[in-house]
């Protein structure tokens, strides 16, 4: 699932990115981040962080502190 968030076509990231906010797994967070920084796409941008809120993982979202 990771490498279709990174290699895939862009339908394929953004389904990648949406389905792996549902496993919830850890090892997806960077990934994910990356894609929401770089992505091209916005459909691929949205379900990253949508993946990274649904894992609630504190590196994903910060700590509110800036």
């Amino acid at each position: 699932m990771i490498r279709a968030l990174q290699t895939g076509q862009g339908v394929l990231r953004a389904s990648a990115a949406e389905a792996l906010g549902k496993i919830g797994h850890l090892a997806a967070v960077e990934p994910l981040m990356t894609a929401v920084q770089r992505d091209e796409r916005g459909d691929v941008r949205f379900y990253a962080a949508e993946a990274l809120g649904s894992i609630g993982d504190r590196a994903a979202v910060g700590n509110g502190e800036e």
